[in-house]
């Protein structure tokens, strides 16, 4: 008799995200010990190199040599510029502001693909979608108030960063057609590590012995990363995993209280509040309408 199955292959997915989340804030928390030493453009740039030399391999064993080689270059080139940017911005922040704070300003960009959706996507807005972008816009503002902890420029930056990544989302959307998305995720490092080379030599530092167990980890944790969100896509609807998106922030609260004993004051988490309700709002509401089309 055939044993039966552990998991449901939805389960499997929530666990892959969480997973996949959590990883990636103590990377985002390691990036910001690094920060005190490293430039972000070269955190990145790093990154970027690990990241390709583990999957050009395994995206050229399934799907052949010739899925190196992007099609839609100049939009793929678009992309990957507005993922380096929102992840630069992201590294930036955090040398100015707790991590948990920089994490929410970032949570901003579904909002930000939701707003910009008649535009770039063609799609119409409406008014629950309205109401969740003036929320989530909201929720900004109260992150941003005058009185915050950090210093202030910190916290533009993180919204930038937000800005910039769900652009990136929007480029996602209207390239997803065009490749399979772990061959995506290999084309944004390698066009990574092309567009940084010319910048690469002005912020560039020799690493030092001591980091160098935090750097590998903090590598390591980025590509497992990837390949975990990448995996949770592919066995559970977004839909089913859009709840569980905000995994990360409670995992860079935890970091950030750990680590650097920081913990966000209540007004912040009003503003968090109101970042994820908009979210949620926004990923309910086209679940709900996916199923009724």
């Amino acid at each position: 008799m055939a044993r039966a199955r552990l998991l449901s292959p939805h389960l499997l997915g929530i666990i892959c995200l969480v997973i996949a989340l959590s990883l990636n804030a103590v990377k985002d928390g390691i990036a910001k010990i690094l920060g005190a030493e490293y430039s972000p453009l070269m955190l990145i740039w790093i990154q970027m190199v690990f990241t390709s030399v583990v999957l050009i391999p395994i995206i050229c064993k399934k799907y052949g040599a010739a899925i190196t080689q992007p099609r839609r270059l100049g939009a793929q080139t678009l992309r990957g510029s507005l993922c380096i940017v929102g992840v630069a911005l992201f590294y930036w922040s955090l040398n100015f502001i707790p991590l948990t704070d920089a994490t929410a300003m970032v949570f901003i960009a579904p909002v930000v693909v939701t707003a910009t959706s008649p535009l770039l996507l063609s799609e119409k807005l409406g008014l629950h979608r309205t109401l969740a972008v003036m929320m989530g816009f909201v929720g900004m503002l109260v992150i941003l108030r005058p009185d915050m902890g950090g210093e202030r420029l910190g916290y533009f930056i993180g919204l930038a960063a937000g800005i910039s990544l769900g652009l990136f989302y929007v480029a996602n959307r209207r390239l997803a057609a065009v490749q399979p998305p772990l061959a995506a995720v290999t084309y944004t490092a390698m066009l990574g590590v092309v567009l940084l080379l010319p910048v690469l030599p002005f912020t560039w530092t020799v690493p030092r012995a001591e980091d160098f167990v935090l750097i590998s980890i903090f590598l390591i944790f980025a590509t497992v990363g990837q390949i975990f969100l990448i995996t949770a896509f592919l066995y559970t609807p977004a839909s089913t995993l859009a709840p569980f998106q905000y995994t990360q922030l409670v995992a860079a609260t935890l970091f950030g209280m750990i680590v650097f004993d920081s913990l966000p004051g209540p007004v912040t988490w009003a503003g968090i509040g109101l970042v994820v309700g908009a979210g949620l709002y926004i990923a309910f509401r086209e679940a709900r309408l996916g199923e009724l089309v």
